[in-house]
């Protein structure tokens, strides 16, 4: 019976993405679940949203529930990996 969690804020995501998700990205103060086919670009997504969230001043967290993640393409990507959970 309690009421629904207005989403505040954005993870802003480049727009290509924006264009795929109909959203402005990733709402936040939500948990967001990401899944799909082998080499759909589910990593990559996680990895542009884990820059945003630094880019805005946020706090990285990245659950990994498969070992295919790796910190030298994050880094790669301009994640700071000593700032991240």
């Amino acid at each position: 019976d309690e009421p629904l969690v207005q989403v505040q804020g954005w993870i802003k995501m480049p727009e290509p993405i924006q264009k795929f998700l109909d959203a402005p990205g990733i709402p936040c103060g939500l948990i967001t679940e990401v899944h799909g086919l082998p080499d759909a670009g589910k990593t990559t997504l996680c990895i542009e949203a884990l820059r945003e969230v630094q880019k805005q001043g946020g706090i990285a967290v990245l659950i990994l529930s498969e070992v295919k993640f790796n910190l030298q393409r994050a880094a790669d990507m301009g994640v700071d990996v000593k700032r991240m959970l």
